[in-house]
């Protein structure tokens, strides 16, 4: 019987925040980027993503952890190399060159585990300042990548996590990011083999209910059980922007949804789930989720990298995670 049922969404419970550091070679800081369990190396890992003052390559790191309540900061060792370079567990290609990417895809316990970890770029700048974006690399390790450039997940920029999971279902990929660059709808593309990529389509979008000028900036999936939930990342724009191509200004907040098959989705409840906070406050003006994570004793945990300042905004972006 379904009568007399009142439909209600719980609250997490914000536990600690999680401080990078701060270095005085760096201007952007953040993280921590789709943290996930890591079978090869039996830890949680997340990625750190850095953006450089004096013009050099962003760059991402890899930090580990046993228990994924807690995660030491990056260490930085002193001297004139380039910031990059006096680091650990940083991601590069196969010339050892700096490489960014927000999502990470172990591949154990799927049919081509023998590959070791997948990575979807976003983008990827050669040596010669060639720009290509969509390639996807391979690594055995996790750290070094090997980045195949004629070989593109998707042909245009996706400017968000582009999530991969796989399916044991329909035994394909399937990953999730923009339908076109600069379009914020959430789509998403199946691969047989992770060389072949379908066409995005898009899976869930702003509707009538929404208010106008609202976008969805992206989602963030897990299965759970026999159905799969996700972190949406709703993305309320500025009204008196002109928009050239996309409107830059804005506030982040998550909603959650939830699909039976990891296509068709819903939202599950038109409130935020994880909310901004007041204006100057760490999330006072975006909370940008990466995937729940589900620990041993059934505990979902999410990390959410906020932001003090409203999207497009150039003043100083606050560097910390909250659970």
């Amino acid at each position: 019987m379904r009568e007399g049922f009142d439909r209600c969404q719980g609250r997490p419970e914000p536990l600690k925040e999680i401080p990078l550091g701060t270095r005085p070679e760096l201007s952007i800081l953040r993280g921590l980027v789709g943290p996930q369990w890591d079978e090869r190396r039996e830890c949680w890992f997340a990625a750190v993503d850095c953006h450089c003052t004096d013009g050099s390559p962003r760059f991402m790191l890899r930090i580990e952890t046993d228990d994924p309540y807690h995660w030491e900061p990056p260490k930085w060792s002193e001297g004139s190399d380039p910031i990059w370079r006096r680091t650990e567990n940083l991601f590069v290609d196969q010339y050892n060159e700096p490489i960014a990417c927000f999502n990470i895809l172990p591949l154990d316990g799927t049919p081509h585990e023998e590959h070791g970890y997948f990575m979807n770029m976003y983008r990827y700048i050669a040596t010669d300042g060639t720009r290509t974006p969509g390639p996807i690399a391979f690594s055995q390790d996790g750290f070094r990548f090997d980045v195949d450039v004629n070989t593109q997940w998707i042909n245009y920029l996706s400017d968000t996590g582009n999530p991969t999971i796989y399916d044991p279902v329909i035994k394909q990929y399937r990953i999730y990011c923009r339908p076109h660059f600069a379009d914020r709808r959430a789509a998403m593309l199946l691969s047989p083999d992770l060389e072949t990529f379908g066409q995005p389509t898009v899976v869930l979008q702003p509707d009538a209910q929404d208010p106008p000028h609202r976008e969805f900036y992206g989602i963030e999936p897990m299965q759970l059980d026999d159905m799969y939930i996700a972190h949406l990342a709703v993305y309320d724009t500025e009204p008196t922007e002109i928009e050239s191509p996309a409107k830059m200004q804005g506030t982040t907040q998550t909603e959650l949804a939830y699909s039976y098959n990891a296509q068709n989705w819903y939202r599950a409840y038109r409130e935020p789930f994880f909310p901004r906070t007041e204006a100057g406050s760490l999330f006072g003006g975006a909370v940008y989720p990466s995937a729940p994570m589900r620990i041993s004793d059934d505990t979902l945990l999410f990390h959410c990298m906020g932001q003090g300042v409203e999207h497009g905004a150039h003043d100083e972006q606050i560097p910390s995670d909250r659970l």
